[in-house]
């Protein structure tokens, strides 16, 4: 079983801050992106098809 690692600063750094700001949601596909690397050993390469797949549809997201 693969697993990924996370700083316990990653909440406190400038950029997740900002994308924390501009939109929540973000920073849970940037989780599942990470976790997604770990589990399959891309080296942090993640597929085109895997984002379109888990970004919301536009007329259907609200931003924060």
């Amino acid at each position: 079983m693969a697993w990924a690692k996370f700083d316990d600063r990653y909440a406190n750094t400038r950029k997740v801050k900002r994308a924390w700001r501009r939109n929540r949601a973000a920073l849970g596909l940037h989780l599942m992106a990470i976790t997604e690397c770990a589990q399959h050993e891309t080296d942090g390469l993640v597929e085109v098809e895997w984002i379109e797949e888990r970004m919301p549809d536009p007329e259907e997201r609200a931003d924060t």
